[in-house]
C-alpha cells in the first residue's frame, strides 16, 4: 500500500471517529439535562458566608500555551468545607451576588460530585421562596451547546460517509 491510501484511510478513520465521539457524548449530555429531575439532585440548605467571582483558566484542546479565562460565581456556605459554584453564559454575576449576601439563607440544588472543581455544579439557587439562579436556564444553556456539538459530529460522520462515496483512496485529496 502507497503512503497516499495510508493516509487517506487515515483520514476517514479519524474523522469519523471524531464525528462518532462528539455524537455521543454530545447526545449523552443532552439527554442528562433533558431528563435531570431537581427533586432528585442533591440539595443542601445553609447561610452564605461569602460569595465572589472566581476566574479560572482552561486549556484549550490539545493547542500549547492556549488558555482561556472563564468566570463563575463561587458559593461559600458556613458550617460546610465546600465550594459551590454556578456558571452563567453572560459573565453578570452582579444582581445574583447581591442577591447571595452573606447571612442569607439559602436551598443550592446541585451536581454532587468528588471533583474538587466547583465550577458549574449549582443547578439551581433558592431562597425564601425565590428562585435566584433558575434551572432552567441552566438546562436551556446546556441543552442547545449539546445540540451543537451532536451537529458537528453528525456533519462529520456525513462528510466520511461522503469522502468514502465519491473519493478516490489512491488518489491524493489534498490536491
Amino acid at each position: 500500500m502507497n503512503r497516499t491510501i495510508i493516509k487517506n484511510i487515515f483520514a476517514l478513520i479519524f474523522l469519523g471517529g471524531l464525528g462518532l465521539v462528539m455524537t455521543v457524548l454530545g447526545s449523552r449530555r443532552l439527554m442528562e439535562n433533558l431528563t435531570r429531575n431537581l427533586n432528585k439532585t442533591a440539595q443542601i440548605k445553609g447561610t452564605i458566608e461569602l460569595t465572589q467571582v472566581v476566574t479560572e483558566s482552561k486549556k484549550i484542546g490539545a493547542v500549547p500555551f492556549t488558555y482561556i479565562d472563564q468566570d463563575y460565581l463561587g458559593i461559600k456556605l458556613k458550617s460546610i468545607n465546600q465550594l459551590f459554584g454556578t456558571f452563567n453564559p453572560k459573565q453578570s454575576y452582579e444582581i445574583i451576588q447581591r442577591q447571595l449576601y452573606p447571612g442569607r439563607q439559602v436551598t443550592l440544588y446541585y451536581y454532587n460530585t468528588t471533583d474538587h472543581n466547583p465550577t458549574n455544579n449549582v443547578f439551581q439557587i433558592e431562597s425564601g421562596g425565590e428562585i435566584i439562579v433558575n434551572h432552567m436556564d441552566y438546562k436551556k444553556n446546556h441543552s442547545i451547546a449539546a445540540i451543537i456539538i451532536v451537529c458537528f459530529g453528525l456533519l462529520c460522520i456525513g462528510m466520511d460517509i461522503w469522502l468514502i462515496k465519491t473519493k478516490d483512496l489512491k488518489k491524493d485529496w489534498a490536491k
